[in-house]
């Protein structure tokens, strides 16, 4: 209602009830079942969504995770980083090997030290034009007292 001119208006006295009253929303909370057992090896929460499983090679004293592995297809060419989680040092070198039956490319980098990890950064080989199918991928980092290497694979093409 409009105010007179010179009128004062009072203001509201507070209330002690709440003016927002809170709804209750029933929320399913999910009920566990029991999943067939499998055989099949665990795997390891430390690697990456979306990359294909990676293997530790046998005999390995270090181990790597892959980060990427990609493909290029208009350059033809893999390319990976991994990281080497258990050893720091800017003494080691890094190999990407990258192969398809008697096709065998690799390359070499320097590790580059991180302060918990020891990165195998951007290593890429180029495969032969119009190659298809599966590629094995591997990635080894050695210095002058352990080494480790990890496999993967990549579908191109």
């Amino acid at each position: 209602m409009p105010t007179k001119q010179g009128s004062t208006s009072s203001s509201p006295t507070p209330s002690t009830e709440p003016t927002a009253k809170p709804t209750m929303n029933a929320t399913p909370t999910p009920t566990p079942t029991s999943a067939p057992s499998s055989t099949e090896p665990a795997t390891d929460p430390s690697e990456q969504p979306g990359l294909p499983p990676s293997i530790q090679v046998e005999g390995s004293q270090l181990k790597l995770l892959f980060i990427n592995i990609g493909f290029d297809p208009t350059l033809s060419q893999i390319s990976s980083t991994a990281m080497v989680t258990d050893r720091v040092t800017q003494n080691g070198t890094c190999t990407l090997t990258v192969s398809q039956g008697d096709n065998v490319v690799a390359v070499d980098a320097p590790g580059v030290a991180d302060a918990q990890v020891t990165y195998c950064p951007g290593l890429s080989v180029v495969i032969p034009g119009g190659a298809t199918g599966s590629w094995d991928v591997k990635m080894s980092f050695s210095d002058a007292d352990v080494s480790g290497s990890v496999v993967s694979s990549i579908s191109v093409g």
